[in-house]
């Protein structure tokens, strides 16, 4: 019997597992966050003033082409897909359009960790606040975080 052999407690035939170093499954993640849209009213506009939800989300998503490469969705030409792979999808019924307020919907793109999940969920946050205050229109717009 070797050393080796008489210092392993073990019974016999047991077998000796590696330590695992990679996690056993690796899983993509992303996070959807609804964000409600709202036109600041000093003038004490009528709701028949107020610009419609459509043209807020045409507005927000213009600022957001100028800044950097989109795509539109295929599908849905509504959608708009970003070059981090995220989504920015306009949350309403179609018989909605027309009225105030609205809901804007911008998807994470997929990735492997927490961390970058919240490094992603902060950036688009910032995309869309910056986004708002860029958007080209005599409105004063805002946006609130619906979700998380």
């Amino acid at each position: 019997m070797n050393a080796r052999a008489s210092a392993d407690k073990r019974p016999p035939g047991t077998t000796v597992r590696p330590q695992r170093t990679t996690a056993l499954v690796s899983r993509l993640m992303g996070m959807e966050t609804e964000y409600a849209t709202l036109a600041v009213d000093p003038q004490n506009l009528s709701s028949e003033d107020l610009p419609a939800s459509l043209f807020v989300y045409e507005q927000i998503c213009e600022a957001i082409r100028r800044d950097q490469p989109t795509a539109k969705g295929l599908f849905d030409s509504e959608q708009m897909f970003l070059a981090s792979g995220g989504a920015v999808t306009f949350e309403s019924n179609p018989a909605m359009h027309d009225l105030p307020g609205g809901l804007i919907e911008i998807a994470t793109p997929e990735v492997r960790s927490p961390e970058e999940l919240l490094t992603c969920q902060r950036s688009i946050d910032q995309l869309v606040a910056d986004a708002t205050a860029e958007s080209e229109t005599s409105y004063d717009l805002r946006v609130l975080k619906n979700k998380l």
